[in-house]
């Protein structure tokens, strides 16, 4: 297969920004999509291989294999050691636990499945997830398993037509991200049938033999549009856009137009430069060791990145991507290893990954021996998985979670009683962490919930799609039946949600006689648990630091708006006055995540709202 070096350059151009974005530079807001930039240098270069073996009657399914292993597997489980052996001093028996099950999930290539299960990509506690970017290479390794099956098959039945079954296929997976970026965004974005339409574009430049037509003029047209889209994806996009779906297209559109067209232009010959060749040949290195870099560091040394941090980390990520190519990635792709059967090849590659799966079955096993902390550090660090334990509330609806993707029932949730008060507690999970502390200390209340994971209780119902079937009829159609006393409204707020809210008050005061704002919860900038527990000899003023910053600020804001008749809650002026509290007086830590109390931090929440007559029902 004919070396196009310029290839090599766009993989510079996917690897840097995925590891800035994950550094926290700013600047690269988009930097997420560099992995959709390799989905489509994938699947042109395999398409490319298996086409031309094909042809050449020369392709099996066991040499295919044999090569994909001795390309990726070596730096792949040397990584999963290092990451292991990292772990005895920094992770602690719950995060040991969750690595475990991550090693043995990238081991058998489906992490995609284990983080779509537990982890939105984009959420603060990604990050004591060091394993968290080997969900990409499962979707990789899938699409491997059925590539060849799917191209032989082409072959023999439509004699080598490639070109319309690829585009078949890539449309209606397109189609379907498209659908389910709206719907069903966690699946979309880890699951090869809605990204596979990515690898078909590249698989498409390769059949269809884009990369060697068109005119110098066409040509230099078609490397610039790649360029500015690949770019728009970069600079343009956030993590807080609808992805992958229609936004997907720049960066993938953009890497198969570079990949078609870039060759003999302007832009191909700065692709080709040597330093854009020298970083993308280490590139997979790189991708491999960069992340659980960037997880240790803000572990261990400093969770808030400054621009010293990301070049240590830069620095650090391109070492240890460079030995990891000179001495593992390349002796195991010389003439030595390639001349050795596939079968043996082959079965030591699955042994070595049953090895690796077993590695993290005894992480699993043996969390509570492993690493060395003392009891105190345990226990704290216990609560890291504690909000995996506890019931949810059963008016907390989640669709994006099995199991609690069940339809809100009025009948359970908005129960009525003429004989007592009624307050009805309207948000998300950050009114949900207070409901059975508000349940408590509030028996004599009749206690309305209505509430959907991501969704801003307001008349324009911001939040994910499933968010209007919960919060848009019990605002326009319950609350105007009457019987309603006090509404409390918490969510996760947003700098944007105040104009909104500021209109859904004026229309609660039309039905109720009082409304009640909880400000923003004090957040921290990962599992606060875990901060908790690796500062345990730091004082409180050490501890803001991990604080997210943006979120004492917008509670000023909303302090200070006029909110017409309700009644706004700092909770940062009742639990963060000066000091943020840590524990409760019973030493229970007081957040069991990045932002969600704990049930005794809540019981200790609303009694003192109470105390303080701040939620008062007559």
């Amino acid at each position: 297969m004919k070396y196009r070096p310029h290839i090599d350059g766009l993989r510079t151009v996917a690897i840097v920004p995925v590891v800035l974005f994950h550094a926290d530079v700013a600047l690269f807001s988009g930097g997420f999509t560099g992995v959709d930039v390799f989905f489509v240098i994938s699947g042109f270069l395999i398409t490319s291989l298996i086409v031309e073996e094909i042809a050449e009657d020369r392709f099996t399914i066991w040499t295919f294999y044999k090569r994909r292993f001795l390309r990726i597997l070596p730096a792949y489980l040397v990584v999963i050691a290092a990451v292991v052996a990292a772990s005895w001093f920094v992770l602690f028996p719950e995060e040991t636990r969750a690595l475990g099950r991550s090693v043995a999930a990238a081991s058998l290539f489906v992490s995609n499945f284990y983080f779509w299960q537990f982890s939105d990509y984009f959420a603060p506690d990604v990050a004591t997830a060091p394993l968290l970017h080997t969900w990409t290479l499962a979707v990789e390794e899938q699409y491997y398993l059925l590539l060849p099956l799917f191209l032989l098959l082409v072959a023999r039945v439509l004699g080598r037509r490639y070109v319309v079954p690829i585009v078949a296929v890539s449309l209606l997976s397109f189609g379907l991200s498209v659908w389910g970026a709206v719907r069903y965004d966690s699946a979309t974005f880890y699951l090869l049938p809605t990204r596979a339409w990515e690898f078909g574009l590249g698989s498409l430049a390769a059949v269809a033999g884009l990369a060697d037509r068109g005119s110098a003029r066409w040509r230099g047209i078609g490397a610039t549009l790649g360029t500015a889209l690949v770019a728009w994806g970069i600079f343009g996009l956030d993590e807080d856009v609808v992805f992958p779906g229609a936004n997907a297209i720049y960066p993938a559109l953009g890497a198969m137009l570079l990949i078609a067209c870039a060759e003999g232009t302007p832009v191909g010959r700065v692709l080709g430069a040597r330093p854009f060749v020298a970083i993308g040949r280490i590139s997979y290195s790189l991708y491999l060791w960069h992340w659980p870099i960037i997880v240790f560091w803000k572990l261990r040394i400093d969770p808030a990145l400054d621009a010293w941090d990301v070049a240590a980390i830069c620095a650090l990520s391109l070492l240890a991507a460079g030995f990891s190519y000179t001495l593992v990635e390349e002796p195991f792709r010389g003439r030595t290893m390639r001349r050795r059967p596939a079968f043996a090849v082959n079965a030591t590659a699955l042994g070595g990954l049953a090895l690796a799966a077993g590695l993290g079955g005894g992480l699993v096993a043996g969390a509570e021996i492993w690493g060395g902390h003392s009891a105190e550090v345990r226990r704290i660090a216990s609560y890291v998985d504690y909000r995996t334990d506890l019931e949810v509330h059963p008016c907390l609806i989640h669709a994006r979670v099995p199991g609690q993707d069940r339809a809100f029932d009025p009948d359970t949730c908005l129960p009525t009683d003429p004989t007592r008060p009624t307050l009805l507690v309207m948000g998300d999970s950050h009114a949900e962490h207070l409901m059975p502390a508000l349940e408590e200390t509030f028996a004599d209340l009749n206690l309305q919930f209505a509430a959907s994971t991501g969704c801003t209780p307001t008349i324009d119902v911001a939040g994910d799609w499933y968010c209007p079937r919960v919060i848009g009829p019990v605002l326009r159609e319950h609350v105007p039946r009457g019987g309603i006393d006090t509404v409390l409204l918490s969510t996760r707020w947003e700098a944007e949600d105040i104009e909104p809210l500021r209109d859904t008050v004026d229309y609660l005061l039309t039905h109720v006689d009082r409304v009640v704002i909880l400000g923003p919860t004090p957040e921290y900038l990962t599992s606060f648990p875990a901060i908790l527990a690796r500062n345990l000899r730091r004082d409180g003023a050490h501890m803001t630091r991990f604080l997210d910053p943006e979120l004492r600020a917008l509670d000023r804001r909303m302090a200070n708006t006029d909110w017409g008749g309700a009644s706004y809650v700092s909770l940062y002026d009742l639990i963060c006055p000066d000091e943020c509290r840590l524990l409760t007086e019973g030493g229970v830590p007081y957040l069991a995540d990045y932002g969600h109390y704990t049930r005794a931090s809540a019981r200790e929440i609303v009694a003192d709202l109470r105390a303080q007559e701040r939620i008062a029902v007559d």
